[in-house]
């Protein structure tokens, strides 16, 4: 991989406990690490602080910023100020990333040089609901 591209990822985090630790599992087991992860705790109160706390301190490159709650967009934007990297990706803390996301991502970099890249999702529910995308339009 070139090491000139370096992405960081940052994903607000507020009251996700829940799911938390699945996001951020799929977060530092790629099979590629991402460069820098940024987690902005937006001032919860269940446990998500904690287990951000745990996870960046055993992860080198996953940096911790707490702020009083003030929403995701200031959250997101609390990240972006604090990114090193060249390429930024933005993920909810209710999700999560296959696991050679960052290796794919990598590749299409180096090869075609992308100033952006969107990619789509495929959507999981708790409960049994009926939702369809329309992935052509």
């Amino acid at each position: 991989m070139d090491a000139n591209i370096k992405i960081s990822i940052i994903i607000p985090v507020y009251n996700a406990c829940s799911y938390l630790e699945q996001c951020l599992d799929s977060i530092i087991n790629q099979s590629v690490p991402f460069d820098e992860v940024i987690l902005v705790n937006d001032g919860s109160t269940d446990r998500s602080f904690s287990i951000c706390e745990r996870y960046a301190s055993s992860c080198e490159y996953l940096k911790l910023l707490n702020q009083q709650n003030r929403g995701p967009s200031i959250a997101r934007n609390v990240g972006i100020e604090n990114a090193v990297g060249n390429y930024i990706m933005f993920l909810d803390a209710d999700d999560y990333l296959r696991l050679d996301t960052v290796k794919i991502l990598k590749e299409y970099l180096l090869k075609l040089q992308y100033d952006a890249i969107y990619f789509d999702a495929d959507i999981f529910f708790e409960d049994n609901c009926d939702y369809s995308i329309n992935r052509n339009g």
